[in-house]
C-alpha cells in the first residue's frame, strides 16, 4: 500500500490520540487488550482500509526514519 503524505498525519493524529500505545505512564499502556482496541480503533477510523499488522509496520518504519535523522542532527 502506498502511503500518501495526507495518510501518514491522518495516522499519526489517531496515534497521537491512543496514549494507550506510546505513553507508558498511561494505566492502560500495560494491558495488551486495551493496547490492542487502541489499534483497532485506529485501524477502524483511518479512511483507507488497513490492518493493524500493517499500522504497526508503518509505526516502526517512521521511528526508524525518525531515528536515523536525530542522529544526523546530532
Amino acid at each position: 500500500m502506498e502511503w500518501s503524505n495526507d495518510l501518514i498525519l491522518e495516522f499519526l493524529e489517531l496515534y497521537e490520540g491512543e496514549p494507550a500505545i506510546w505513553n507508558p505512564k498511561d494505566p492502560k499502556h500495560k494491558n495488551r487488550n486495551l493496547v490492542h482496541d487502541s489499534w483497532k480503533r485506529i485501524e477502524s477510523n483511518l479512511s483507507v482500509k488497513c490492518s493493524v499488522a500493517d499500522l504497526k509496520k508503518k509505526k516502526e518504519t517512521l521511528m526508524a526514519t525518525y531515528r536515523k535523522l536525530l542522529m544526523l542532527n546530532k
